[in-house]
């Protein structure tokens, strides 16, 4: 009988090689696998930027659209605030106008006293106080037209929000 040494048949190079080979063939099929999930992924990245693209794209578009029809309205009101404004300081300067020519047209008497020094006197004083007046009428205007101008912007803001 021949001496048995050990129940390995082949030399433990024999082993050692099979053993690299399981490991080499191993590596191989996982980068494989690897690779083509990584290209899969770079497939669907790509497909996600192209749609992400297009998705922002869209509501660039939907944006600026948006942006112009809101300016379109702004104008629209805009306008129609500077109307109103216009027609309200031309109704406010017509009404205060009809005013004076009604106050012009009173019949002015040519003696105020018996005393004739005194009506100088008193005509007078009224000139200086129509001149000084007139004015402050004027100023009044002016001050009254940029209130009702300020009233109906304020108006117009409080309405847009």
């Amino acid at each position: 009988m021949s001496a048995q040494r050990g129940f390995l048949l082949a030399g433990p190079m024999l082993y050692a090689a099979i053993g690299a080979g399981v490991i080499i063939v191993g590596l191989s099929v996982a980068l494989k696998v690897q690779s083509s999930r990584l290209e899969t992924c770079r497939v669907e990245f790509g497909a996600f930027k192209m749609e992400t693209k297009r998705i922002g794209e869209a509501a660039e578009k939907a944006r600026i659209a948006e942006e112009a029809e809101r300016k379109e309205i702004d104008d629209a009101k805009e306008k129609a605030v500077v109307k109103r404004i216009t027609d309200a300081r031309a109704r406010w300067l017509r009404d205060s106008d009809s005013g004076r020519d009604k106050a012009a047209r009173i019949p002015q008497t040519p003696t105020i006293c018996n005393d004739p020094a005194d009506n100088q006197r008193l005509s007078d004083a009224l000139e200086r106080f129509r001149t000084g007046t007139r004015g402050l009428l004027e100023q009044a205007e002016v001050q009254t037209a940029q209130l009702i101008e300020l009233q109906a912007w304020a108006q117009e803001q409080s309405g847009v929000r």
